[in-house]
């Protein structure tokens, strides 16, 4: 099962781009590759991994164009992962 959101956005201002975005993403696969002669095997429920990834960014941007004009960029996002 794989669910992914994502929303992002970008504002023009007077002489600079803004923009941001959040994702969201959660992913379940099943673990196997335990010993099934020997020993009983787990149930399906205990060979659930669950993934889940939260992140966010925002950024601003110089719109000019001359290469003698002051430019920049800058960005700052952050990534939450649990498992």
């Amino acid at each position: 099962m794989d669910n992914d959101v994502s929303l992002f956005g970008k504002r023009f201002l007077k002489n600079s781009l803004l923009g941001g975005s959040i994702d969201y993403s959660q992913k379940s696969r099943y673990a196997y590759g335990y010993d099934t002669i020997f020993a009983t095997g787990p149930e399906k429920k205990d060979t659930r991994l669950r993934y889940q990834d939260l992140g966010a960014e925002i950024s601003m941007r110089s719109l000019t164009i001359d290469s003698s004009d002051f430019s920049y960029e800058a960005a700052l996002s952050y990534d939450f992962f649990h498992s």
